[in-house]
């Protein structure tokens, strides 16, 4: 399954394929993780579980 998630700063929306919302996450989470450091090196930085949780209510998910 495609699932996205829209950079709540930037609009930017991150895509990822995954079998489940769980996987779905780490991997929004990693590519999040490497967005911010590059275009919002500014921002400070979240927890894991605070960017789980934003994920997790903002994610889209859409049959591939």
């Amino acid at each position: 399954m495609k699932y996205t998630f829209k950079c709540p700063a930037c609009e930017h929306v991150v895509e990822v394929d995954a079998d489940n919302d769980d996987a779905a996450i780490a991997k929004i989470n990693a590519a999040g993780a490497i967005h911010q450091k590059e275009v919002h090196p500014d921002m400070p930085a979240i927890s894991e579980e605070e960017m789980t949780k934003m994920v997790r209510g903002g994610m889209q998910r859409a049959e591939a």
